[in-house]
């Protein structure tokens, strides 16, 4: 997979070196963002732009204003993306960080969020103050969102993934020609439909191989 200068335990994910955000794993950055209304200011593109919040600011946080719906947030990827996993940060607003609980992740192909499909739900404890929360999200689709009925402030996005056929450090490894559909693991290039006729093995590289003995028989 290359060097892994720019993963965490090993694996193609951020951490919490806030100029590594743009690493090339991290397919939200920049992209196209909308959310439920925009509170302070605090539009939905700095919830990808690559940067926190800070103890002293929230201004790289983006801010939905739901008034009293359902508050969501989204990233369109712009194409079809197998994601591997989707890390939200949370603020250091003291009045605001304890409502980073109880919210779903959800991926679509449409940028009606009431379309996408749940691919993973965080009812643990609210997550700390400027801290973050990984949640696995083994789906396929364009758009990603954030969704918490009720309430909620600030949001950082990170959605990491590869286009369709590739995996890796900076997607630079190409899944095996043997993986059906084209489909592996972002991080290590396991085939996920499965394998192509003949071929076994997670990453599919193994050939099965049969001898067929043919007696003839003279009478």
């Amino acid at each position: 997979m290359g060097t892994c200068a720019e993963c965490m335990d090993g694996l193609p994910r951020p951490n919490n070196h806030p100029d590594r955000f743009k690493w090339g794993g991290n397919v939200a950055y920049y992209k196209r963002t909308d959310q439920s209304g925009v509170f302070g200011g605090l539009v939905s593109s700095r919830g990808v732009d690559g940067l926190l919040g800070s103890r002293s600011s929230q201004e790289n946080c983006a801010h939905p204003d739901n008034k009293g719906v359902a508050a969501w947030f989204y990233v369109d990827l712009e194409s079809v993306h197998q994601i591997h996993n989707v890390t939200v940060y949370n603020t250091f607003n003291a009045g605001g960080y304890p409502r980073m609980v109880d919210f779903s992740i959800r991926v679509g192909n449409t940028s009606d969020v009431d379309e996408h499909a749940e691919c993973a739900y965080y009812d643990g404890e609210a997550v700390i103050q400027g801290g973050d929360v990984t949640l696995d999200c083994n789906a396929r689709g364009r758009y990603v969102s954030f969704r918490r009925e009720g309430n909620y402030r600030y949001i950082d996005l990170v959605t990491i993934s590869c286009e369709t056929g590739s995996f890796g450090v900076g997607c630079s490894e190409k899944c095996d020609e043997n993986c059906k559909n084209d489909l592996c693991s972002a991080d290590d290039g396991r085939c996920f439909d499965g394998c192509e006729l003949w071929f076994v093995g997670d990453k599919c590289q193994d050939e099965l191989m049969y001898k067929v003995h043919i007696t003839e028989e003279h009478t």
